[in-house]
């Protein structure tokens, strides 16, 4: 497994016919959008608009769509619905409640009447234009490919494809099928007539040190990790040889404080890539208690509660490889990008 800095490419195509897949001639993956995308202190985004207003959105595979509270007042997106959300769904002290976008533009897509969420402690992620999420609710729609080496982000609507390969740039390209179960997030917007539903965090089974886990792809994460109490389940220890306690780091949309070590592991294992021996950055993170339910963070190996994993595959993981994250077929696919080996390192931001 290796990570790599993106560059540069022109953008290719437009639609096209998957071939060379035995007995799917039929498979078609039409393209519906291609974005340049932008990395920003080690996360992802792409260009688009809500209600006219040129944005940048994080790329956010685990978090719904969303806007941060001050620039969703300053666009007066409440004015637009009357709506509230049972209360499991936002933290207390930084959720607000859900707005409609009546016109959201990601590259050649126009979505009317978006939902998202307005929730965050912060005005924007780094930069004034970066105030919004393009969340899983939305990528599920399509699947979606990140090619990190050519800087795009390509959507495609896929249809008759069955159990085909659509690693359509390297046939021997890992698959990995994406766990079933409890990974699903169900909620009832009050005042607006709609039940949202299927909005699943990408789930893949893993291997530390030889041992079943189950990881998260989360492009909102910048780093691999794993949480403090995953990491003593495994045997995986913070102090001795090759321990390293590094720099605090803070989360993306909340600003939680994450306390955070470098460990040595034997073995880290995903599809068919071993890297061997491997370093994984280890989090605590302040308040996660708080976050019960919600949060993947607080792992527990044996039956494991909604929503949790105990290896976040970060951005750092996404931008060294090509992946296609193939939601018509639960898979997701990926090769190697060959660039610096993953060792871990101070995080300057987690979802």
């Amino acid at each position: 497994m290796r990570l790599r800095p993106f560059s540069t490419a022109l953008l290719l195509g437009f639609g096209w016919l998957l071939a060379g897949a035995a007995g799917y001639a039929g498979c078609t993956m039409e393209k519906a959008a291609t974005l340049p995308m932008q990395v920003d202190n080690g996360l992802i985004y792409v260009s688009g608009s809500i209600n006219g207003r040129p944005v940048r959105f994080l790329v956010d595979t685990t978090a719904d769509s969303l806007v941060l509270p001050n620039p969703a007042h300053d666009m007066e997106l409440f004015e637009t619905l009357d709506a509230h959300m049972r209360s499991f769904v936002y933290y207390s002290e930084s959720g607000i409640g859900p707005a409609n976008v009546e016109d959201l533009g990601i590259g050649e897509l126009s979505l009317r009447n978006q939902l998202v969420h307005v929730i965050g402690r912060r005005d924007n992620f780094g930069a004034p234009d970066q105030i919004a999420v393009l969340g899983r609710d939305i990528l599920h729609r399509y699947d979606v490919e990140i090619d990190a080496k050519h800087s795009r982000i390509t959507f495609y609507t896929s249809t008759g494809c069955g159990t085909a390969n659509l690693a359509a740039w390297d046939a021997r390209a890992s698959a990995v099928g994406m766990l079933a179960g409890d990974n699903r997030l169900y909620y009832h917007i009050i005042g607006f007539d709609r039940f949202i539903t299927e909005m699943r965090g990408i789930f893949l089974p893993a291997k530390i040190n030889g041992r079943d886990v189950v990881a998260i792809l989360d492009s909102g994460s910048v780093q691999t990790s794993i949480s403090t109490t995953a990491a003593k389940t495994l045997g995986v220890t913070l102090s001795g040889p090759g321990q390293l306690r590094t720099g605090d780091g803070y989360s993306v949309i909340f600003n939680r404080r994450l306390e955070s070590w470098q460990a040595p592991v034997e073995s880290l294992n995903i599809g068919t890539e071993t890297l061997k021996p491997a370093s994984l950055l280890v989090h605590r993170v302040e308040g996660a208690d708080e976050l019960s339910g919600i949060s993947y963070t607080g792992t527990n190996l044996h039956g494991r509660p909604i929503y949790t994993a105990d290896l976040i595959l970060g951005a750092d993981f996404i931008l060294s490889h090509h992946v296609l994250i193939a939601y018509s077929q639960n898979k997701v696919y990926f090769t190697d990008e060959s660039g610096p080996a993953l060792n871990g390192g101070a995080p300057s931001g987690e979802d």
